[in-house]
This record gives structure tokens, C-alpha cells and sequence, in this order.
């Protein structure tokens, strides 16, 4: 088993007290409900699929399925995962070999300046192993990004400052009730360990003028 996921990915339809598949959309097999959205990335009134591929580089794909830009650099990086059974591994004991599968972050599309454009919004933690154990990761910092698309590739529009530990989540909502939306974002600045507990909180911070 190389993934915890059965391949497909479908739009499920309430019919008869139930949910039943509608449409298996045409994604490529990598691509999971986490790490996903569909939207006008492009922002020319067609949706496309915005992905992350399995080493956290941002892809955007045609309704089809195929691939029709993929960034230089990985986003996201995560530090949550699922355990599923090692393919072909031996038992060590009566236990046997786990394999990890690291969760996407999540992708938000949205309008966030109301010119009529969506932004790309994506998280960046800084990976101190680089990707290279597929067990392990130690993130060091933290960013969000704001991503928009220029006829050439999604560049960068603006971004928070880097924050010590990583970023796990993040929304946006009018969280003080001041009628306009903010960014909000939970924070993991230390893991539970021999040496202490863990410590992580949740903050949140004005879009940018002109965002």
C-alpha cells in the first residue's frame, strides 16, 4: 500500500436520505480531498484545479486533469500525518513497519481586495531537513502568502513576516466583529518533548492595504 487514500476524487450529491457519487472528477491519482480547490485561478472565468503535488509545489491543472504550470519552489509543510502499513516492510516484533503520509495544507481562493481578481492564499514553513526523511520533519519558521497570477505564473503579492515554529492552519474571518475580515492563523512554536510541554496560539492580523 503506497497511500492511505483510494485513487478518485468525487462531487457526492444528497439523493434518498444518502450521498451518492455524482461525478468523478479527472484529477491526477496524487491528488487528495486535502491540498486542493477548485476555482478562477487564472482569473480568465474558467475554473482550474489548484493542487499541491506530493513535494509541496504548487500545481494548477486543467479541468482535464492536465498540468499547465507547476512553481519552482515547494509551499505548505505540514507536520500532520497519517500512518498506513510500509509496502513490502518486515515485522519488527509483533509491530510492523509504518510508513507516514504528511497532510496538505490547506489552499484558500478568494477576492480578497475586490478588484475582481482572486488571490492565491497558501502557508510556507521552512523545513530544516528540506523535505529529505519522509519520517520526519522540524520546521524552524513560518509565513503565509499571497499568490496572484500575471499570464506568467503565480508571483508573489504580498506576505506576513516570519514567525518562530510553523504554521498550521489559517482562515479568514471578521474575528473582532469590526465588520471586516481578517487573517487568522494557529501557530505551533514548540512540540510536547522530555524537556517541556507544548506551546502553540492562535493570532490574527489586518489584510494589507491595498490587498
Amino acid at each position: 500500500m503506497k497511500e492511505p487514500f483510494v485513487q478518485g476524487l468525487y462531487t457526492l450529491g444528497w439523493s434518498n436520505n444518502q450521498y451518492l457519487s455524482e461525478k468523478r472528477h479527472a484529477v491526477p491519482k496524487s491528488t487528495n480531498v486535502y491540498g486542493f480547490i477548485y476555482g478562477d485561478v487564472l482569473n480568465n472565468g474558467r475554473e482550474e484545479i489548484l493542487a499541491f503535488s506530493k513535494s509541496d509545489h504548487i500545481r494548477i491543472l486543467s479541468p482535464g486533469g492536465e498540468e499547465e504550470w507547476k512553481s519552482n519552489d515547494p509551499y505548505g509543510g505540514s507536520a500532520t500525518y497519517l500512518e498506513f502499513p510500509a509496502e513490502a516492510s518486515a515485522r519488527i516484533g509483533g509491530d510492523k513497519e509504518m510508513d507516514y503520509f504528511y497532510l496538505p495544507m490547506r489552499i484558500i481562493l478568494k477576492d480578497l481586495d475586490k478588484d475582481g481578481k482572486n488571490e492565491v492564499l497558501v502557508g510556507n514553513n521552512a523545513d530544516r531537513t528540506r523535505r529529505v526523511f519522509s519520517r520526519f520533519r522540524s520546521f524552524k519558521s513560518g509565513q503565509i502568502e499571497c499568490l496572484v497570477w500575471d499570464k506568467m505564473g503565480l508571483y508573489q503579492k504580498w506576505r506576513t513576516r516570519e514567525i518562530s515554529g510553523y504554521i498550521s492552519d489559517y482562515a479568514i474571518a471578521d474575528v473582532d466583529n469590526d465588520g471586516q475580515n481578517e487573517l487568522v492563523f494557529s501557530v505551533v512554536e514548540k512540540h510536547s518533548s522530555a524537556l517541556g510541554k507544548a506551546k502553540s496560539f492562535i493570532a490574527s492580523q489586518d489584510f494589507p492595504s491595498g490587498s
